[in-house]
């Protein structure tokens, strides 16, 4: 994800989630990003501890 100033087109923030190398992900699709008041949800692949 990168936000992006809407009047500069400056960037803000980025966030990349690093998923290791042992957890295999068949389709890296994004599914999206909301907005709710001032928070960002993002639908991530679950990582197990240990």
């Amino acid at each position: 994800m990168i936000a992006l100033g809407a009047r500069t087109g400056a960037e803000l923030w980025r966030c990349k989630k690093e998923v290791p190398a042992e957890r295999l992900q068949l389709r890296p699709t994004n599914r999206g990003v909301a907005l709710y008041g001032d928070k960002v949800y993002v639908v991530t692949v679950a990582l197990q501890p240990g």
